[in-house]
């Protein structure tokens, strides 16, 4: 499969994202529909997922170029986490989704976290890059 049907260019910054798959889009809501604790399970679940991909990924670090494969799969399923995660808080942002103003404040706090800045992008800023800069390209 060609690259070009995987990724389109981002019109902000030229970076090439990827196309999210249908079972990745946050689901559309009826007039009236609640998020589900099933929901917010799902969504701790992949938060949880992307943490453990981050630790995971942080801890191979020194890894030599010849075996970055597998820590660049990881990269990509990290990415595609949180890339989900964001997606999913942005679309449950509305209070009419929430049976409880509680449950709706609970998601606000969830989504400024998950927005706020300091979440590693694994593509533009691998693990190596910091012990790379710092030795002056030498191994």
């Amino acid at each position: 499969m060609r690259l070009s049907k995987l990724f389109k260019p981002r019109k902000s910054n030229g970076v090439l994202t990827p196309e999210p798959k249908d079972g990745d889009l946050p689901l559309s809501r009826t007039k009236g529909q609640k998020v589900t604790v099933e929901e917010f399970r799902e969504l701790r679940e992949l938060i949880r997922y992307r943490y453990a991909l981050d630790l995971k990924i942080w801890g191979l670090r020194d890894v030599k170029p010849y075996s970055r494969d597998t820590v660049e799969e990881r990269m990509r399923k990290a990415d595609a986490a949180l890339a989900k995660i964001q997606r999913t808080v942005n679309n449950l942002d509305k209070r009419e989704f929430f049976s409880s103003h509680a449950e709706y404040e609970k998601l606000k706090d969830i989504k400024r976290r998950v927005l706020e800045h300091g979440k590693r992008d694994w593509r533009l800023h691998p693990p190596w890059e910091e012990r790379e800069a710092g030795s002056g390209g030498s191994a």
